[in-house]
């Protein structure tokens, strides 16, 4: 089974689409500060909580299918436990239940938003590039908008 270390995570977010299509590259608000610095803080404390930040971005994002222009992180729904509960997501539930305190402090940022951003500065703040990033998804309410399961690519074989 492949491993992916911390030291490999800059290079796999690069592959990332942690961008909201559409949006304009422009300053981030004023929260986006503030969420940025407790994140630095969160690792701070404690740096392993980088790499499942990561993953759970990744993860958010890997699902996107560009031919439907479904999935990703546009929807925010990695949120549901109906979609943690895939086989591809064990443990992820773990991270989204530390970070919860994070997204509390900062209601008005859509879930979409929130993991892939934590994701694209874990990186950055972990030492990896600065990964491009953009404001704009917008949540859904029913888990019946999550991506099937299945859609996320795996190391061995690619993409479904």
């Amino acid at each position: 089974e492949p491993r992916i270390s911390r030291r490999s995570l800059p290079s796999l977010a690069a592959l990332l689409v942690l961008l909201a299509p559409g949006s304009p590259a422009a300053a981030l608000p004023p929260q986006f500060g503030e969420l940025e610095t407790e994140i630095r803080d969160l690792l701070a404390e404690d740096a392993d909580w980088g790499a499942g930040i990561v993953r759970l971005a990744w993860h958010a994002s890997g699902t996107y299918d560009r031919i439907s222009k479904t999935g990703g992180s546009q929807r925010g729904t990695i949120r549901f436990q109906e979609e943690l509960a895939q086989g591809a997501n064990v443990g992820l539930d773990a991270v989204v239940e530390r970070l919860q305190e994070l997204k509390d402090n900062h209601p008005d940022i859509s879930y979409g938003d929130f993991y892939t951003f934590a994701g694209a500065r874990a990186i950055e703040i972990l030492g990896g590039p600065k990964i491009p990033w953009r404001s704009g998804r917008v949540d859904a309410i029913d888990p019946a908008e999550m991506s099937p399961d299945g859609r996320l690519p795996t190391p061995d074989v690619g993409g479904p």
